[in-house]
């Protein structure tokens, strides 16, 4: 047999399983403070006690026709905002995951595409030099690969040091255009294209 104090909670659970709502307002009345306590107590976080307790009355309201069925609303109620309290850190632990592999995917796809870029370039600088006319590119790689001054070069080409620097000049503008060009118009989008790969 209930209680009067039972028996009135038996009233009121039958007044919001019939979705009577100023009903539904006193049971979150009584509630409300027990469950934002309880969540507090093992959280530590007032967010969490806050969400928690809303997301369990919403719990309630949504399901309210099971209420008639409730012998125990006290336990029913606690463990809907034990169960709510463990999926909210199941979720966190699980976005905090999915957020260290997007972080650890991104670092891994930078340093694949910095690593192609580096590769390619090279690999591009050296088609440009090949693609000097002949003067041009011996003088370019006496210089640049063999480490010899402009006299030097001069006097193993039996050239003036004026025509060896015209030559350097000369050569360091059709590798910069060659560079330039291949890059926008090939290498750029093709990274772009390995990137979005990657990320996929």
């Amino acid at each position: 047999m209930l209680n009067a104090s039972e028996d009135r909670e038996r009233c009121l659970l039958d007044e919001v399983a019939n979705g009577d709502e100023r009903a539904y307002a006193v049971l979150f009345h009584i509630y409300r403070p027990k469950i934002y306590s309880f969540i507090f107590r093992i959280s530590g976080s007032v967010q969490s006690a806050e969400d928690v307790t809303q997301d369990v009355f919403a719990k309630i309201w949504q399901s309210r026709a099971d209420l008639v069925r409730i012998k125990n609303f006290n336990a029913y109620i606690f463990r809907i905002a034990h169960n709510h309290f463990l999926n909210a850190i199941k979720k966190m632990a699980r976005e905090t995951l999915v957020l260290q592999k997007i972080e650890n995917r991104s670092a891994t796809v930078e340093e694949a595409s910095d690593v192609l870029e580096k590769k390619e370039l090279l690999g591009l600088f050296h088609f440009a030099v090949d693609e000097l006319p002949q003067k041009q590119k011996m003088v370019f790689l006496l210089s640049k690969e063999k480490g010899m001054k402009q006299e030097e070069i001069s006097q193993q080409l039996n050239i003036s040091v004026v025509t060896v620097k015209s030559h350097m000049t000369q050569a360091f503008r059709a590798i910069r255009k060659k560079l330039k060009a291949v890059y926008y118009f090939v290498l750029l989008p093709f990274t772009i294209i390995l990137t979005c790969f990657f990320a996929g």
